[in-house]
């Protein structure tokens, strides 16, 4: 993987900031730091409020699917198994379990509503959302 990832891949991630703080007893998903360990095989959820199949305009029900690492390459986590990202899923996160507790891994960019998916490593991105104003929770290993 190049040093800055931004410059070979078309990155879909961004930093959403809020005023306020968070609802009482909100603890916030753990971040994928660089250097995270990820193995094929590995099982991941994609969560997102998009459709379950291209004909199925069933849109905005938070829906969760399990799915398996398949690859990962050039910025890109890939995905296959059952379930998959659909129209209205980009932007969603991807998790692993680690010791009892999720941690994002990705970021969904597209998926073929069935078997296929791809996303955002961000693993890649550490220095670019603390640089962009989050203050995210890093996990840095199992």
């Amino acid at each position: 993987m190049p040093a800055d990832p931004r410059s070979s891949v078309r990155a879909d991630i961004a930093v959403l900031t809020f005023a306020g703080g968070l609802p009482e007893g909100y603890t916030p998903v753990g971040i994928a730091a660089a250097g995270f360990p990820l193995r094929v095989g590995d099982d991941v959820t994609h969560a997102g409020y998009g459709q379950t199949t291209r004909t199925v305009n069933d849109r905005g029900q938070l829906r969760a699917a399990p799915t398996k690492l398949d690859a990962v390459r050039n910025g890109r986590i890939y995905l296959r198994g059952v379930g998959s990202v659909c129209s209205g899923d980009s932007g969603g996160p991807d998790f692993v379990v680690r010791r009892g507790r999720l941690v994002q891994v990705g970021v969904h960019v597209s998926g073929d509503c069935a078997e296929s998916a791809s996303s955002t490593d961000v693993r890649a991105f550490e220095e670019f959302l603390r640089s962009a104003g989050g203050r995210p929770s890093f996990v840095r290993g199992e």
